[in-house]
Protein backbone atom coordinates (compact mmCIF):
# COMPACT_ATOMS: atom_id res chain seq x y z
CA UNK A 1 0.00 0.00 0.00
CA UNK A 2 1.18 3.20 -0.71
CA UNK A 3 1.40 5.57 1.89
CA UNK A 4 -0.61 9.07 0.95
CA UNK A 5 -1.19 9.23 -2.70
CA UNK A 6 -2.67 12.29 -2.74
CA UNK A 7 0.41 14.03 -0.86
CA UNK A 8 3.04 12.42 -2.94
CA UNK A 9 0.74 12.42 -6.50
CA UNK A 10 3.47 13.96 -9.53
CA UNK A 11 -0.12 15.53 -10.27
CA UNK A 12 -0.96 18.04 -7.06
CA UNK A 13 2.54 17.75 -5.96
CA UNK A 14 5.29 17.04 -8.46
CA UNK A 15 8.45 18.01 -6.24
CA UNK A 16 7.12 15.86 -3.16
CA UNK A 17 6.71 13.46 -5.54
CA UNK A 18 9.80 13.54 -6.83
CA UNK A 19 11.52 13.67 -3.61
CA UNK A 20 9.78 10.51 -2.22
CA UNK A 21 11.07 8.85 -5.11
CA UNK A 22 14.35 9.51 -4.71
CA UNK A 23 14.49 8.35 -1.45
CA UNK A 24 12.80 5.11 -2.45
CA UNK A 25 15.20 4.25 -4.89
CA UNK A 26 17.93 5.33 -1.80
CA UNK A 27 16.26 3.11 0.27
CA UNK A 28 16.19 0.05 -2.03
CA UNK A 29 19.71 0.62 -3.15
CA UNK A 30 21.17 0.35 0.81
CA UNK A 31 19.42 -2.55 1.06
CA UNK A 32 20.40 -4.29 -1.57
CA UNK A 33 17.37 -4.99 -4.08
CA UNK A 34 19.17 -2.64 -6.68
CA UNK A 35 22.53 -0.78 -7.07
CA UNK A 36 23.64 2.29 -6.55
CA UNK A 37 24.11 3.26 -10.46
CA UNK A 38 20.73 2.22 -10.90
CA UNK A 39 19.11 4.05 -8.06
CA UNK A 40 21.00 7.22 -10.01
CA UNK A 41 19.99 6.16 -13.31
CA UNK A 42 16.62 5.52 -12.07
CA UNK A 43 16.10 9.05 -10.08
CA UNK A 44 17.47 10.93 -14.03
CA UNK A 45 14.35 9.06 -15.11
CA UNK A 46 12.00 10.03 -12.73
CA UNK A 47 12.71 13.40 -12.64
CA UNK A 48 12.21 14.00 -16.63
CA UNK A 49 8.90 11.96 -16.50
CA UNK A 50 7.58 14.49 -13.76
CA UNK A 51 8.67 17.57 -15.97
CA UNK A 52 6.97 16.18 -18.43
CA UNK A 53 3.58 15.88 -16.63
CA UNK A 54 3.86 19.28 -15.27
CA UNK A 55 4.90 20.88 -19.01
CA UNK A 56 1.27 19.72 -20.24
CA UNK A 57 -0.91 21.96 -21.07
CA UNK A 58 0.32 24.97 -18.98
CA UNK A 59 0.07 22.42 -15.95
CA UNK A 60 -3.02 24.42 -14.60
CA UNK A 61 -5.75 21.59 -13.61
CA UNK A 62 -3.25 19.13 -13.12
CA UNK A 63 -5.65 16.98 -10.37
CA UNK A 64 -5.01 13.33 -9.69
CA UNK A 65 -5.00 10.05 -11.89
CA UNK A 66 -8.75 10.24 -11.58
CA UNK A 67 -10.09 11.52 -14.94
CA UNK A 68 -12.51 13.87 -13.22
CA UNK A 69 -12.05 14.28 -9.53
CA UNK A 70 -14.09 16.90 -8.58
CA UNK A 71 -16.92 15.09 -10.26
CA UNK A 72 -16.11 12.09 -8.06
CA UNK A 73 -15.90 13.68 -5.46
CA UNK A 74 -19.24 15.67 -5.90
CA UNK A 75 -20.63 11.90 -6.62
CA UNK A 76 -18.65 10.14 -2.99
CA UNK A 77 -20.14 12.93 -1.01
CA UNK A 78 -23.49 12.10 -1.88
CA UNK A 79 -23.28 8.83 -2.20
CA UNK A 80 -21.74 8.59 1.64
CA UNK A 81 -24.96 10.45 3.16
CA UNK A 82 -27.24 8.44 1.04
CA UNK A 83 -25.53 4.94 1.58
CA UNK A 84 -23.25 5.74 4.83
CA UNK A 85 -19.52 5.02 4.71
CA UNK A 86 -19.57 0.87 5.03
CA UNK A 87 -21.49 0.70 2.08
CA UNK A 88 -19.79 2.54 0.48
CA UNK A 89 -16.45 1.46 0.71
CA UNK A 90 -17.15 -1.94 1.53
CA UNK A 91 -20.24 -2.98 -0.18
CA UNK A 92 -19.16 -3.89 -3.64
CA UNK A 93 -21.46 -0.68 -5.36
CA UNK A 94 -21.33 -0.26 -8.88
CA UNK A 95 -22.01 3.17 -9.51
CA UNK A 96 -23.12 4.72 -13.40
CA UNK A 97 -22.81 8.30 -13.95
CA UNK A 98 -23.91 11.03 -16.40
CA UNK A 99 -20.28 12.00 -17.43
CA UNK A 100 -18.82 12.01 -20.85
CA UNK A 101 -14.92 11.65 -20.67
CA UNK A 102 -14.82 13.64 -23.84
CA UNK A 103 -16.37 16.99 -23.14
CA UNK A 104 -14.64 16.37 -19.35
CA UNK A 105 -11.70 16.31 -20.84
CA UNK A 106 -12.46 19.62 -23.11
CA UNK A 107 -13.76 21.26 -20.17
CA UNK A 108 -10.48 21.02 -18.25
CA UNK A 109 -7.88 22.13 -21.11
CA UNK A 110 -10.62 25.31 -21.69
CA UNK A 111 -10.31 26.20 -18.39
CA UNK A 112 -6.31 25.23 -18.33
CA UNK A 113 -5.53 27.72 -20.92
CA UNK A 114 -8.11 30.28 -20.05
CA UNK A 115 -6.55 30.27 -16.33
CA UNK A 116 -3.46 30.35 -17.71
CA UNK A 117 -4.08 33.57 -20.04
CA UNK A 118 -5.78 35.33 -17.36
CA UNK A 119 -2.95 34.79 -14.46
CA UNK A 120 -0.39 35.80 -16.71
CA UNK A 121 1.94 38.53 -14.85
CA UNK A 122 0.07 38.01 -11.84
CA UNK A 123 1.01 37.25 -8.28
CA UNK A 124 -2.39 36.85 -6.69
CA UNK A 125 -4.09 33.46 -8.71
CA UNK A 126 -7.78 33.65 -10.72
CA UNK A 127 -9.50 31.13 -9.90
CA UNK A 128 -12.33 29.41 -11.99
CA UNK A 129 -15.17 26.59 -12.73
CA UNK A 130 -16.72 25.60 -15.32
CA UNK A 131 -20.18 23.04 -15.45
CA UNK A 132 -21.39 21.73 -18.32
CA UNK A 133 -25.34 19.98 -18.59
CA UNK A 134 -27.63 18.75 -20.78
CA UNK A 135 -30.97 20.90 -20.49
CA UNK A 136 -33.56 18.34 -21.55
CA UNK A 137 -32.35 15.98 -18.72
CA UNK A 138 -29.91 17.86 -16.45
CA UNK A 139 -27.21 15.17 -16.78
CA UNK A 140 -24.24 16.54 -15.97
CA UNK A 141 -22.07 16.17 -18.48
CA UNK A 142 -18.37 17.78 -17.42
CA UNK A 143 -17.20 19.60 -13.94
CA UNK A 144 -14.39 21.32 -13.30
CA UNK A 145 -14.65 22.95 -9.90
CA UNK A 146 -11.22 24.92 -9.88
CA UNK A 147 -7.70 25.17 -11.29
CA UNK A 148 -6.67 22.25 -9.62
CA UNK A 149 -7.89 19.11 -7.37
CA UNK A 150 -5.05 18.51 -4.54
CA UNK A 151 -5.44 17.21 -0.96
CA UNK A 152 -4.98 20.61 0.21
CA UNK A 153 -7.90 22.78 -2.43
CA UNK A 154 -10.62 20.12 -3.21
CA UNK A 155 -13.03 23.39 -3.29
CA UNK A 156 -15.44 22.50 -6.31
CA UNK A 157 -16.70 26.21 -7.21
CA UNK A 158 -19.82 24.48 -9.23
CA UNK A 159 -21.86 24.21 -6.25
CA UNK A 160 -19.89 24.54 -3.08
CA UNK A 161 -19.28 28.21 -3.18
CA UNK A 162 -21.87 31.09 -3.65
CA UNK A 163 -20.95 34.51 -5.62
CA UNK A 164 -22.42 37.44 -7.29
CA UNK A 165 -23.85 36.53 -10.87
CA UNK A 166 -24.48 40.23 -12.26
CA UNK A 167 -26.01 40.66 -14.99
CA UNK A 168 -26.43 37.08 -15.56
CA UNK A 169 -29.47 37.29 -12.97
CA UNK A 170 -30.98 39.94 -15.75
CA UNK A 171 -32.97 37.29 -17.51
CA UNK A 172 -34.24 36.07 -14.66
CA UNK A 173 -36.39 39.92 -14.63
CA UNK A 174 -36.82 40.09 -18.32
CA UNK A 175 -38.73 36.83 -17.97
CA UNK A 176 -40.98 38.10 -14.87
CA UNK A 177 -41.48 41.41 -17.23
CA UNK A 178 -42.51 39.09 -20.42
CA UNK A 179 -45.45 37.69 -17.87
CA UNK A 180 -46.43 40.70 -16.72
CA UNK A 181 -47.21 42.37 -19.99
CA UNK A 182 -43.85 43.46 -21.62
CA UNK A 183 -42.72 42.52 -25.03
CA UNK A 184 -39.41 43.12 -26.65
CA UNK A 185 -40.58 45.79 -28.74
CA UNK A 186 -41.72 48.11 -25.76
CA UNK A 187 -39.14 51.21 -24.98
CA UNK A 188 -37.52 52.51 -21.84
CA UNK A 189 -35.73 55.64 -21.17
CA UNK A 190 -31.94 54.91 -20.27
CA UNK A 191 -31.38 58.28 -18.46
CA UNK A 192 -29.59 58.82 -15.16
CA UNK A 193 -31.68 58.31 -12.30
CA UNK A 194 -31.54 58.43 -7.94
CA UNK A 195 -33.61 56.50 -5.63
CA UNK A 196 -33.30 58.24 -2.24
CA UNK A 197 -33.31 56.33 0.76
CA UNK A 198 -32.69 52.74 -0.76
CA UNK A 199 -29.29 51.67 1.92
CA UNK A 200 -29.51 53.21 5.68
CA UNK A 201 -31.40 56.62 4.12
CA UNK A 202 -28.77 57.30 1.54
CA UNK A 203 -29.60 58.06 -2.02
CA UNK A 204 -28.53 55.82 -5.24
CA UNK A 205 -27.63 56.40 -8.00
CA UNK A 206 -27.00 53.29 -10.21
CA UNK A 207 -24.53 53.68 -13.45
CA UNK A 208 -24.55 51.73 -16.86
CA UNK A 209 -21.12 49.94 -17.72
CA UNK A 210 -18.64 52.82 -18.60
CA UNK A 211 -21.25 55.54 -17.36
CA UNK A 212 -23.13 55.45 -21.14
CA UNK A 213 -26.34 56.73 -21.68
CA UNK A 214 -28.46 55.54 -24.46
CA UNK A 215 -31.67 56.98 -24.52
CA UNK A 216 -34.65 55.20 -25.59
CA UNK A 217 -34.04 51.56 -25.98
CA UNK A 218 -36.22 48.63 -26.92
CA UNK A 219 -36.50 45.66 -23.85
CA UNK A 220 -34.34 43.47 -26.10
CA UNK A 221 -31.71 45.97 -26.69
CA UNK A 222 -31.61 46.46 -22.99
CA UNK A 223 -31.29 42.59 -22.18
CA UNK A 224 -28.85 42.12 -25.12
CA UNK A 225 -26.43 45.26 -24.57
CA UNK A 226 -27.10 44.57 -20.81
CA UNK A 227 -27.90 48.14 -19.98
CA UNK A 228 -28.30 48.79 -16.22
CA UNK A 229 -30.65 51.31 -15.88
CA UNK A 230 -33.68 49.77 -18.17
CA UNK A 231 -33.33 46.71 -16.35
CA UNK A 232 -33.47 48.73 -13.03
CA UNK A 233 -36.84 50.48 -14.09
CA UNK A 234 -38.43 47.69 -15.12
CA UNK A 235 -37.72 45.73 -11.97
CA UNK A 236 -39.44 48.27 -10.01
CA UNK A 237 -42.49 48.79 -12.16
CA UNK A 238 -42.80 44.32 -11.89
CA UNK A 239 -41.88 44.69 -7.79
CA UNK A 240 -38.88 42.97 -6.38
CA UNK A 241 -41.16 40.55 -5.06
CA UNK A 242 -42.09 39.34 -8.54
CA UNK A 243 -38.53 38.86 -9.07
CA UNK A 244 -37.42 36.72 -5.53
CA UNK A 245 -40.44 34.73 -6.90
CA UNK A 246 -39.40 34.08 -10.30
CA UNK A 247 -35.85 33.47 -8.85
CA UNK A 248 -36.89 30.85 -6.87
CA UNK A 249 -38.99 29.26 -9.15
CA UNK A 250 -36.46 29.12 -11.95
CA UNK A 251 -33.76 27.20 -9.31
CA UNK A 252 -32.13 29.57 -6.60
CA UNK A 253 -31.79 28.04 -3.34
CA UNK A 254 -30.01 30.40 -1.90
CA UNK A 255 -31.43 33.56 -0.26
CA UNK A 256 -32.69 36.64 -2.27
CA UNK A 257 -34.13 39.79 -1.17
CA UNK A 258 -37.21 42.17 -3.01
CA UNK A 259 -34.63 45.11 -3.64
CA UNK A 260 -33.97 47.35 -7.00
CA UNK A 261 -29.91 45.68 -6.59
CA UNK A 262 -31.30 42.20 -8.03
CA UNK A 263 -31.20 43.85 -11.35
CA UNK A 264 -27.55 44.18 -11.02
CA UNK A 265 -27.39 40.78 -9.73
CA UNK A 266 -26.02 41.81 -6.40
CA UNK A 267 -27.11 38.72 -4.32
CA UNK A 268 -24.81 35.14 -4.12
CA UNK A 269 -25.78 32.07 -5.56
CA UNK A 270 -24.07 28.73 -6.80
CA UNK A 271 -23.15 28.07 -10.52
CA UNK A 272 -25.19 24.81 -9.90
CA UNK A 273 -28.22 27.15 -9.45
CA UNK A 274 -27.76 29.58 -12.37
CA UNK A 275 -27.55 26.54 -14.78
CA UNK A 276 -30.75 24.96 -13.55
CA UNK A 277 -31.96 28.66 -14.29
CA UNK A 278 -30.84 28.75 -17.52
CA UNK A 279 -32.06 25.09 -18.51
CA UNK A 280 -35.72 26.51 -18.23
CA UNK A 281 -35.43 28.59 -20.56
CA UNK A 282 -33.44 26.09 -23.09
CA UNK A 283 -36.38 23.65 -22.28
CA UNK A 284 -39.04 25.95 -22.56
CA UNK A 285 -40.50 26.38 -19.06
CA UNK A 286 -39.30 23.06 -17.75
CA UNK A 287 -37.13 23.01 -15.07
CA UNK A 288 -35.14 19.64 -13.92
CA UNK A 289 -32.32 19.28 -11.36
CA UNK A 290 -28.93 18.12 -12.57
CA UNK A 291 -27.75 15.09 -11.66
CA UNK A 292 -24.71 13.50 -11.90
CA UNK A 293 -25.71 9.26 -11.01
CA UNK A 294 -28.05 7.50 -13.30
CA UNK A 295 -27.59 3.83 -11.48
CA UNK A 296 -26.38 2.28 -8.40
CA UNK A 297 -26.04 -1.51 -8.13
CA UNK A 298 -24.89 -3.62 -5.15
CA UNK A 299 -22.17 -6.62 -5.13
CA UNK A 300 -25.19 -8.59 -6.29
CA UNK A 301 -26.32 -6.61 -9.26
CA UNK A 302 -29.79 -5.51 -7.31
CA UNK A 303 -30.49 -1.79 -8.18
CA UNK A 304 -30.23 0.17 -5.39
CA UNK A 305 -31.10 3.85 -7.34
CA UNK A 306 -32.08 4.20 -10.38
CA UNK A 307 -32.08 8.70 -11.64
CA UNK A 308 -35.63 9.48 -13.58
CA UNK A 309 -35.44 13.08 -13.84
CA UNK A 310 -38.21 14.84 -12.45
CA UNK A 311 -39.30 17.69 -14.45
CA UNK A 312 -41.75 20.84 -13.08
CA UNK A 313 -43.24 23.48 -15.28
CA UNK A 314 -42.02 27.23 -14.11
CA UNK A 315 -42.59 29.23 -17.39
CA UNK A 316 -44.77 29.25 -20.27
CA UNK A 317 -43.07 27.65 -23.33
CA UNK A 318 -43.88 31.09 -25.51
CA UNK A 319 -42.01 33.02 -22.59
CA UNK A 320 -39.06 30.88 -22.15
CA UNK A 321 -38.98 31.17 -26.06
CA UNK A 322 -39.07 34.90 -25.72
CA UNK A 323 -35.69 34.75 -23.18
CA UNK A 324 -34.03 32.23 -25.50
CA UNK A 325 -34.70 34.91 -28.82
CA UNK A 326 -33.45 37.86 -26.55
CA UNK A 327 -30.16 35.53 -25.36
CA UNK A 328 -29.40 34.59 -29.22
CA UNK A 329 -28.87 38.73 -29.36
CA UNK A 330 -26.68 38.67 -26.83
CA UNK A 331 -24.42 36.39 -28.97
CA UNK A 332 -25.18 37.58 -32.37
CA UNK A 333 -25.19 41.71 -31.61
CA UNK A 334 -24.80 42.45 -27.71
CA UNK A 335 -22.21 41.96 -25.02
CA UNK A 336 -20.82 38.71 -26.65
CA UNK A 337 -20.55 39.41 -29.97
CA UNK A 338 -17.19 40.18 -30.22
CA UNK A 339 -15.45 37.14 -28.83
CA UNK A 340 -18.53 34.60 -29.83
CA UNK A 341 -20.42 36.00 -32.83
CA UNK A 342 -20.28 33.52 -35.98
CA UNK A 343 -18.63 30.96 -34.10
CA UNK A 344 -21.40 28.45 -34.32
CA UNK A 345 -23.56 27.41 -36.98
CA UNK A 346 -25.78 26.29 -34.80
CA UNK A 347 -29.04 27.83 -32.50
CA UNK A 348 -26.84 29.06 -29.43
CA UNK A 349 -28.45 31.63 -26.26
CA UNK A 350 -26.40 33.04 -23.38
CA UNK A 351 -25.45 35.90 -21.37
CA UNK A 352 -22.66 37.78 -19.82
CA UNK A 353 -22.43 38.63 -16.07
CA UNK A 354 -20.11 40.32 -14.78
CA UNK A 355 -20.14 42.62 -10.83
CA UNK A 356 -19.30 45.24 -9.56
CA UNK A 357 -15.41 46.22 -10.29
CA UNK A 358 -15.02 43.09 -12.55
CA UNK A 359 -14.98 40.77 -9.13
CA UNK A 360 -16.90 38.25 -10.80
CA UNK A 361 -16.95 37.15 -14.84
CA UNK A 362 -20.00 34.79 -15.82
CA UNK A 363 -21.16 33.79 -19.10
CA UNK A 364 -23.62 30.82 -19.22
CA UNK A 365 -25.20 29.79 -22.84
CA UNK A 366 -27.14 27.12 -24.35
CA UNK A 367 -27.92 25.20 -27.00
CA UNK A 368 -31.29 22.70 -27.21
CA UNK A 369 -28.99 20.39 -26.37
CA UNK A 370 -26.14 21.07 -24.28
CA UNK A 371 -25.51 24.46 -21.71
CA UNK A 372 -22.39 25.58 -20.16
CA UNK A 373 -21.78 28.00 -17.18
CA UNK A 374 -18.17 29.42 -16.93
CA UNK A 375 -17.24 31.74 -13.71
CA UNK A 376 -14.22 33.42 -12.98
CA UNK A 377 -12.64 35.16 -10.60
CA UNK A 378 -10.46 35.39 -7.15
CA UNK A 379 -11.64 32.97 -4.22
CA UNK A 380 -11.68 35.34 -1.19
CA UNK A 381 -13.23 38.71 -0.63
CA UNK A 382 -14.18 41.49 -3.30
CA UNK A 383 -10.96 41.74 -5.27
CA UNK A 384 -10.87 43.03 -8.86
CA UNK A 385 -9.76 41.20 -11.63
CA UNK A 386 -8.88 44.29 -13.15
CA UNK A 387 -10.09 46.98 -15.58
CA UNK A 388 -12.56 45.64 -18.49
CA UNK A 389 -12.45 42.17 -17.14
CA UNK A 390 -15.91 41.67 -17.98
CA UNK A 391 -18.05 38.44 -18.43
CA UNK A 392 -17.13 38.64 -22.12
CA UNK A 393 -13.82 39.04 -22.05
CA UNK A 394 -12.84 36.96 -19.79
CA UNK A 395 -15.54 34.17 -19.33
CA UNK A 396 -16.87 34.09 -23.07
CA UNK A 397 -13.22 32.92 -24.29
CA UNK A 398 -13.67 29.68 -21.85
CA UNK A 399 -16.89 28.61 -23.12
CA UNK A 400 -15.85 29.09 -26.72
CA UNK A 401 -13.08 26.91 -26.08
CA UNK A 402 -14.95 23.85 -24.48
CA UNK A 403 -18.08 24.64 -26.52
CA UNK A 404 -16.78 24.53 -29.81
CA UNK A 405 -15.16 21.10 -29.14
CA UNK A 406 -18.43 19.42 -26.96
CA UNK A 407 -20.48 20.56 -29.67
CA UNK A 408 -19.36 17.59 -31.98
CA UNK A 409 -20.55 15.24 -29.41
CA UNK A 410 -24.26 16.34 -29.90
CA UNK A 411 -26.48 16.59 -32.15
CA UNK A 412 -26.88 20.47 -33.62
CA UNK A 413 -30.52 21.37 -33.61
CA UNK A 414 -32.88 25.20 -33.82
CA UNK A 415 -34.86 26.23 -30.47
CA UNK A 416 -37.98 24.97 -31.23
CA UNK A 417 -41.11 27.81 -31.79
CA UNK A 418 -44.15 27.40 -29.59
CA UNK A 419 -47.25 27.62 -31.96
CA UNK A 420 -47.96 30.75 -29.46
CA UNK A 421 -45.62 32.89 -30.67
CA UNK A 422 -45.93 35.60 -33.70
CA UNK A 423 -42.99 37.76 -35.29
CA UNK A 424 -43.72 41.34 -36.40
CA UNK A 425 -41.51 42.97 -38.58
CA UNK A 426 -40.52 46.18 -36.37
CA UNK A 427 -38.04 49.31 -36.27
CA UNK A 428 -34.80 47.55 -33.72
CA UNK A 429 -34.90 51.02 -32.32
CA UNK A 430 -38.27 52.56 -31.94
CA UNK A 431 -39.72 49.00 -31.56
CA UNK A 432 -42.04 50.06 -34.23
CA UNK A 433 -44.40 48.19 -36.80
CA UNK A 434 -43.46 48.64 -40.00
CA UNK A 435 -45.29 47.00 -43.29
CA UNK A 436 -43.85 43.96 -44.49
CA UNK A 437 -42.16 45.39 -47.97
CA UNK A 438 -39.66 47.87 -45.30
CA UNK A 439 -36.58 46.24 -44.06
CA UNK A 440 -36.68 45.73 -40.01
CA UNK A 441 -36.05 43.15 -37.71
CA UNK A 442 -38.28 39.85 -37.21
CA UNK A 443 -39.37 40.19 -33.56
CA UNK A 444 -40.85 37.61 -31.40
CA UNK A 445 -44.12 38.13 -29.38
CA UNK A 446 -46.46 36.28 -27.56
CA UNK A 447 -49.56 35.83 -29.35
CA UNK A 448 -51.84 38.85 -28.18
CA UNK A 449 -49.19 41.22 -27.10
CA UNK A 450 -48.29 42.67 -30.66
CA UNK A 451 -48.71 45.90 -30.67
CA UNK A 452 -51.12 45.59 -33.50
CA UNK A 453 -53.19 44.33 -30.78
CA UNK A 454 -52.70 45.65 -28.09
CA UNK A 455 -52.54 49.77 -27.38
CA UNK A 456 -49.08 50.35 -25.65
CA UNK A 457 -49.49 53.93 -24.96
CA UNK A 458 -52.90 53.48 -23.43
CA UNK A 459 -51.83 50.40 -21.44
CA UNK A 460 -47.85 50.76 -20.08
CA UNK A 461 -47.57 54.09 -17.91
CA UNK A 462 -43.64 53.93 -18.81
CA UNK A 463 -44.83 54.89 -22.39
CA UNK A 464 -47.12 57.97 -21.75
CA UNK A 465 -45.97 61.56 -22.41
CA UNK A 466 -43.71 62.27 -19.27
CA UNK A 467 -41.62 59.28 -20.38
CA UNK A 468 -41.45 60.27 -24.51
CA UNK A 469 -38.48 63.04 -24.16
CA UNK A 470 -35.06 61.16 -25.58
CA UNK A 471 -31.91 61.67 -23.84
Amino acid sequence: MVASPNTYSPFSNPSLSVERGIRTLNRMANDGYITKERAKNEAIILNKKINEITSKQGFVIGTTINKAPYFIEYLRKQLEQEYGYNLLYQGGLSVSTTLNLKMQREAELALSKGLNRLNMGRKDKIEGALLAIEPTTGKIRAMVGGSGFSVRNQLNRTYQTIRQPGSAFKPIIYAAAIDSGWTLADTILDEPISYPGMDEGKTWTPQNYEGRWYGRVTVRKALEDSINIPTIKILDKIGPARAVIYGKRLGITSELHPYLSLALGAFDVSMMDMATVFSVFANGGLRVKPYGITEVKDRNNNILKKTVPFYECVLSKETAYIITSALKGVIERGTAQPFLGGQFSCDIAGKTGTTDECVDAWFIGYTPNLLCAVWVGYDRGRKSMGKNMTGAVAAAPIFLEFMKEALREVPKESFQIPDGIVFLNIDRKSGRVLSAEVSGFPEAFIAGTEPERKEIEEEKPWEKEDFKEEW
